[in-house]
């Protein structure tokens, strides 16, 4: 995974970007120029302390790379984790990340068999 590094693209995202959020965590995305999906993991003082603004982070990393393959290219993302996400299971962050990139219509579309195109 890619991940966001300077404060300048991360608030490139926040300033040319869209929001949408869910449960315990927000999306912040804007495209890029290049041809990958760039993350940045975000959790604020508000999270609770160190410790717990690190498993934040590691909890919605871990979500983001169940679902990283899926995501179209060329964004750059910038996930914020809410108070209270520290002391949430890998399953609730999970349908959250998911509902919000639904939503946010950033996930590729697959063909299924179903499918009448093929």
């Amino acid at each position: 995974m890619v991940t966001l590094k300077k404060s300048w693209e991360f608030d490139r995202v926040r300033r040319e970007g869209r929001t949408w959020a869910a449960g315990l965590v927000v999306l912040n995305a804007a495209p890029s120029k290049e041809s990958i999906v760039r993350c940045g993991f975000i959790a604020g003082k508000k999270v609770g302390g160190a410790v717990e603004r690190n498993r934040a982070r590691r909890l919605m990393r871990e979500a983001v790379r169940a679902r990283l393959t899926f995501i179209n290219p060329g964004w750059d993302l910038v996930w914020i984790g809410r108070a209270g996400i520290d002391k949430a299971n890998c399953a609730k962050v999970m349908d959250d990340v998911n509902a919000i990139l639904t939503r946010s219509c950033l996930l590729a579309q697959t063909r299924t068999e179903t499918d009448p195109s093929i």
